[in-house]
């Protein structure tokens, strides 16, 4: 199991992962970015756009995986 460290802007604040978690492999970082990008995703519909992202870092600090979610909202009419 190798320790990876799980970074995260939510297009207001950025968090920096200094615990980090084990996980077997890159698919089991990738399911858990995105598990973090859900976290991030707000509970009412913003006007305009905003983009959340998760970068994940490896126990030397070289980054080993990035996922955006961008969500756009407009009024129309």
């Amino acid at each position: 199991m190798t320790r990876f460290y799980f970074d995260s802007d939510d297009g207001e604040r950025q968090f920096l992962d200094e615990d980090g978690i084990e996980l077997p492999g890159l698919q089991d970082v990738a399911d858990q970015a995105l598990g973090l990008l859900h976290d991030l995703t707000p509970t009412t519909m913003p006007v305009g756009s905003r983009v959340m992202a998760a970068s994940v870092r490896d126990i030397t600090g070289a980054l080993v995986y990035r996922a955006e979610l961008r969500i756009v909202g407009e009024r129309l009419g």
